[in-house]
């Protein structure tokens, strides 16, 4: 499964996933311990809402996975 997100503070963000204060999908992955792997990409700020559009579009997020919506978050 992928969960794509774009958060300015992307450590802290991966945190509160694992700590059950993110996406409760993500969290109770984690918690019965499915296995999983974290990407972190790097790109400028003005670029977070294109990339993570066209990133759920790749993989198809939105309609299989953790991404309930095609990329209109807030950041964290």
């Amino acid at each position: 499964m992928n969960y794509i997100g774009r958060p300015k503070h992307v450590l802290r963000r991966v945190n509160q996933h694992l700590n059950a204060k993110g996406n409760g999908d993500v969290y109770a992955d984690y918690k019965y311990g499915n296995e999983f792997t974290i990407i972190i990409l790097k790109c400028s700020e003005s670029e977070l809402n294109i990339t993570e559009k066209h990133l759920i579009k790749k993989f198809e997020g939105f309609t299989k996975d953790y991404n309930k919506n095609k990329g209109i978050g807030k950041y964290y």
